[in-house]
């Protein structure tokens, strides 16, 4: 799973605590090891959170989204347009 998660771009402190964080819980079922990941992703994620929006609604910005082809930007920039 290591070399997965670092291949991904995943830095090596995130990739130790997400190792040892699946480490640290008895799982039999491969579905549970990806919620486990996903809960400590978002629980790495959660507070550096921010709200772009209000940030830069009283001045004029520019916003660049970069991505493999197929990672979401088109959606993401169509959510924050409806908006």
């Amino acid at each position: 799973m290591e070399s997965i998660l670092i291949s991904a771009d995943i830095s090596l402190e995130v990739t130790s605590r997400l190792i040892k964080c699946v480490q640290n819980v008895k799982l039999n079922d491969p579905n549970e090891i990806l919620t486990v990941l996903a809960r400590e992703i978002e629980a790495i994620l959660k507070p550096k959170e921010k709200n772009l929006l209000e940030e830069l609604s009283s001045n004029p910005a520019v916003l660049v989204f970069i991505g493999v082809n197929g990672s979401g930007k088109t959606t993401t920039i169509g959510k924050i347009a409806k908006q």
